[in-house]
């Protein structure tokens, strides 16, 4: 009830941050104007057929009319409705055309008794067809999942996106009864509610008639998100940024930003920082200093530029393995990464990233062990803890951090399989052959061993 009249952000600054950046992304490719005109697409739009009986036919006139809606040409596109076993894991599925090949949208047979959830699916993999198909992005961009989920907020059709993001199903067998959720889509339903909000604030709208529409869990996060918006103006898209399109931020602009008050225009600084191909001496020692930043995304995303940064980031090593002591995990985790990745000072990181390897969070291990492996034999003294830890988890058949372990053995030893004979070979036998098992898996892939650095 309280959360309807926050004014805070129902974001944290990693989520908030992506979507007003995104947004801004699409404006800058798109064009505003698009988000602008947009007809908000409901299930009264004229531009859907009124009736829907499931049939394939009826499936392409939906296509249809959503593709004029979004702008997206469909006559060339082959469609597919195929078994939901030839989908396990998606609703839909592109196919972008090539070598005179036509682009093809699969849809799952299931999606035809939803009309709502099948237009969502459309929708999807329509803005495939603007961002690949238009040759705005890759396929291989670590968030396109995530900026396709996007499109439909920017172009109008997000309401049905928005209460696609949970499936629901029910089942009745005789006296039983039951009922299953499962999540659907790449955003979340906080994300697709606040990109609504975003949408409303640069039209200048308010709250319409049609956010009744939404489910619970996106119609609150676009009430407080637009409150949010208007009182305090806090985003990188805004109406007087966004219309005059204004060019790529200089080097100095974005330093200048690591002092900003808000931690959206910091984080996303350091995002642009991270796509340029160097950095002036001035702008390194800014992102250094925003290793001490109060918001833990910025200072995550700091660390992730001294990793790019290999052994040129030297001078950031005291900062990093302070950050070691977070009571953040992710914030550690970052820290031991960027730390492996730069290489420097072993007599000071080994020992703290050896004191990782038995924190409580299995994604802080996991960074600890990577960071010690990219260090190889400089790293050897930390050894004994990782033979301590993969003998606790090839007994526990935790293979993915067996194999991380495995991985890292063999990288940090001259003779793995001598040290482990030596280290379990007077103990339990079935401790041993687990042991040798997973780190003769992993030099079996390798053909030999890790390469020393």
């Amino acid at each position: 009830m309280f959360g309807w009249l926050s004014t805070t952000c129902p974001l944290d600054t990693y989520e908030k941050t992506w979507t007003e950046w995104r947004m801004c992304w699409l404006a800058a490719r798109l064009g505003v104007e698009r988000l602008l005109q947009a007809e908000v697409l409901l299930p009264t739009s004229d531009r859907l057929p009124a009736t829907f009986r499931g049939s394939l036919a009826d499936v392409r006139r939906l296509m249809r009319g959503l593709g004029d809606h979004m702008g997206v040409g469909t006559d060339a596109i082959r469609l597919e409705v195929c078994p939901d076993d030839e989908l396990p894991s998606a609703t839909g599925e592109y196919h972008p055309g090539s070598r005179g090949r036509r682009t093809t949208i699969r849809i799952a047979e299931s999606q035809l008794d939803d009309p709502p959830e099948l237009l969502a699916t459309l929708a999807h993999e329509l803005s495939h067809e603007i961002l690949i198909g238009g040759g705005l992005i890759a396929a291989d961009v670590p968030d396109h999942e995530w900026i396709t989920d996007l499109v439909p907020a920017f172009l109008g059709a997000g309401v049905f996106a928005a209460n696609a993001t949970v499936g629901e199903s029910s089942s009745r067998w005789g006296r039983s009864f039951w009922w299953s959720m499962s999540k659907r889509g790449y955003l979340p339903s906080r994300i697709h509610g606040y990109a609504l909000a975003l949408f409303l604030h640069m039209r200048g709208e308010r709250q319409p008639a049609w956010t009744a529409l939404l489910r619970p869990d996106a119609a609150e996060p676009l009430a407080r998100g637009l409150r949010y918006l208007q009182k305090t103006g806090d985003s990188l898209f805004l109406p007087e940024t966004i219309r005059s399109r204004p060019r790529p931020a200089s080097l100095p602009t974005l330093v200048d930003r690591l002092r900003d008050r808000s931690a959206s225009f910091r984080l996303a600084a350091l995002w642009d920082l991270r796509g340029l191909d160097t950095l002036s001496r001035e702008a390194f020692v800014a992102v250094m200093g925003a290793l001490d930043d109060s918001d833990p995304a910025v200072v995550v995303a700091a660390a992730e530029i001294c990793a790019s940064r290999g052994a040129a980031a030297a001078d950031a090593v005291p900062e990093l393995v302070r950050m070691l002591s977070s009571s953040r995990p992710h914030v550690r985790a970052g820290a031991a990464d960027a730390l492996g990745s730069i290489g420097s000072q072993p007599e000071v990181v080994v020992p703290e990233l050896c004191h990782l390897l038995d924190d409580a969070d299995t994604a802080v291990v996991e960074a600890a062990i990577r960071a010690l492996t990219r260090f190889g034999h400089r790293a050897a003294a930390s050894l004994p803890q990782l033979l301590d830890r993969i003998a606790d988890s090839a007994v526990r058949c935790d293979h993915a951090l067996a194999d991380a372990l495995a991985v890292a053995i063999v990288a940090l030893s001259p003779d793995p399989r001598h040290l482990i004979d030596e280290r379990f070979g007077r103990g339990d036998p079935e401790v041993l052959r687990a042991v040798r098992r997973t780190v003769g898996g992993v030099s079996g892939r390798r053909g030999h061993r890790a390469p020393l650095p």
